[in-house]
């Protein structure tokens, strides 16, 4: 990819005060936390992406810890390199506590209807997510707005290991299930490659390639473009 990519900044990167208006100090310090242990995107990358995160907040407190966000967003910078493109925070803001258990599909549109916009990648971190196909919860999913499904969001539970993340933007980018024993879009074998050795093959960063620059041309993501003091 060009580094013509690199269109204009956000408004802001770090959108705390006006996100966390009504939250208790308690929370908003520990996703305030939250924000400054996410590093921005290494030097070099041709791409930096914004990540939008909304965390669930129960009992006052937020349902992961900045040490489980800092290890999400490492993994996938780690796995997108290849690609030269990195990821960074965007902004961290608070979902209140009766958004906190996602339990069906009308749960998962809601999340991110009346939140979405064009521009950054939109994260969710529920307490929890329920399996709408059989019982039980999963890890995450890769979520598309049923009633226009150019605007899609990734949610991740609370319960997820830390690369639940990156095999969630994997079908962001267009990518299905594997069967390849190396790739993180292959959920079964753990016997044989680890989870944390997986890496998106090189079919698969293509197939990403070409959907990272759609949504950037027809403006569905917007890359940030950093200072040379934030780098």
């Amino acid at each position: 990819m060009k580094a013509s990519l690199l269109l204009p900044v956000y408004a802001s990167l770090f959108i705390l005060s006006s996100a966390f208006a009504g939250t208790p100090d308690d929370s908003k310090a520990s996703l305030e936390r939250i924000a400054d242990a996410v590093p921005q995107c290494a030097q070099g990358m041709e791409t930096c992406l914004g990540i939008r995160l909304y965390m669930a907040v129960v009992d006052g407190q937020p349902v992961q810890t900045p040490v489980w966000v800092q290890e999400q967003f490492e993994n996938a910078n780690r796995l997108f390199q290849p690609l030269s493109v990195g990821v960074m925070l965007e902004s961290v803001r608070p979902l209140p506590e009766e958004e906190a258990e996602c339990d069906n599909k009308e749960h998962r549109d809601a999340l991110g209807a009346a939140r979405y916009e064009d521009g950054p990648i939109h994260v969710f971190v529920p307490k929890r997510v329920a399996n709408v196909d059989d019982p039980g919860d999963i890890y995450g999913v890769h979520w598309r707005n049923r009633k226009k499904t150019s605007q899609r969001w990734i949610i991740v539970s609370s319960i997820a290991w830390g690369m639940t993340m990156v095999h969630e933007m994997g079908h962001f980018f267009g990518l299905s299930h594997s069967k390849k024993a190396d790739s993180i879009m292959n959920l079964g074998g753990k016997e044989s490659i680890p989870f944390k050795e997986r890496i998106f093959r090189s079919g698969e960063q293509s197939k990403m390639r070409k959907q990272l620059e759609y949504k950037i041309r027809k403006k569905l993501l917007v890359p940030v473009r950093l200072s040379e003091e934030s780098q």
